[in-house]
């Protein structure tokens, strides 16, 4: 996907043996990367690595700690529990819907009507 600026580029192999010990997630700019691996638990990581100092980190790299995560999914599924329940507005209008799904029709390369 190209964006103005900017690169993305989005890799997956679903039938990988034992492929989500290998899950992460990069993101590289100009002034640094952040690197998790792997994206699910037990020993979920995230590497910061900077260009130059930045608010609180130096310049270099570093390993940054965060809370561990709960249930990958318990608090989308709250959130639509809820508003199936009509607890809650759905935040998402149905053309943000629509437009996700294009997006990933497009992405894998399936052409469009219309």
């Amino acid at each position: 996907m190209e964006y103005p600026g900017t690169l993305v580029t989005v890799r997956s192999a679903a039938q990988e043996v034992e492929g989500e010990k290998r899950r992460h997630l990069v993101i590289s700019g100009d002034k640094g990367t952040i690197e998790i691996r792997p994206l699910e638990e037990p020993a979920t990581v995230l590497k910061l690595t900077l260009k130059e100092d930045s608010g609180s980190y130096r310049k270099g790299t570093h390993t940054v700690d965060f809370p561990k995560m709960g249930g990958r999914y318990d608090n989308q599924l709250a959130e639509f529990a809820r508003i199936v329940r009509g607890e809650i507005p759905n935040p998402y209008s149905l053309a943000h819907e629509r437009l996700v799904q294009k997006c990933v029709l497009l992405a894998s390369g399936v052409a469009l009507d219309g």
